[in-house]
């Protein structure tokens, strides 16, 4: 559904990269159809990332705020 990506300015080497999509089962469908070109862009991707380990990742979802 969309794509963002966001400095921190607080700390400038601070990246995130945001993706919404319609359902946590879309979201799992991603992932279990990545091809041999998906894999390759994300480790020639990861070759940027600075520190300890891989990127941090982290998974939210929308809290209806509405539904008492």
């Amino acid at each position: 559904m969309s794509w963002g990506l966001f400095r921190d300015t607080a700390e400038p080497g601070q990246w995130l990269e945001t993706f919404v999509v319609e359902s946590w089962g879309e979201h799992l469908r991603q992932h279990a159809r990545a091809t041999m070109a998906d894999l390759a862009i994300e480790a020639a991707a990861r070759q940027y990332h600075r520190g300890e380990g891989l990127p941090v990742v982290s998974h939210f979802v929308y809290a209806d705020t509405s539904v008492g």
